[in-house]
């Protein structure tokens, strides 16, 4: 299905496995739009109860859990300028009901070395 022109960098489509929705957000790293639509699919798919999983792209040797559950969700200078689309996904994620996300991404050493 393609995506709305309302989100264009929202796409849904539906996993041959499973027959579930599965919603694509594409992001720019930093981007305040993409923070709010990642969060805001995020949240729509758990109110829709179509939210079984959420998946992040990095690896684990750029993300941790137990590091993103001591950010401050506070409004701060350092968190408007620190924020990005992954540290929301998570925290949506969390307060959604899930109890982390997927890391779905090769190793960044492997990515360097091509």
């Amino acid at each position: 299905v393609p995506a709305s022109s309302a989100q264009p960098s929202v796409m849904r489509v539906i996993d041959a496995a499973s027959a579930r929705e599965v919603i694509l957000v594409g992001t720019m790293h930093y981007n305040p739009h993409s923070i709010a639509t990642v969060e805001t699919a995020i949240r729509d798919a758990a109110a829709s109860g179509g939210l079984h999983a959420a998946a992040i792209e990095l690896c684990d040797a750029r993300w941790s859990s137990d590091v993103a559950r001591k950010w401050n969700r506070e409004r701060s200078l350092r968190r408007v300028l620190s924020e990005d689309e992954f540290q929301v996904a998570f925290e949506a994620a969390l307060d959604c009901g899930l109890g982390d996300v997927v890391l779905a991404d090769q190793p960044v050493a492997e990515s360097g070395r091509r």
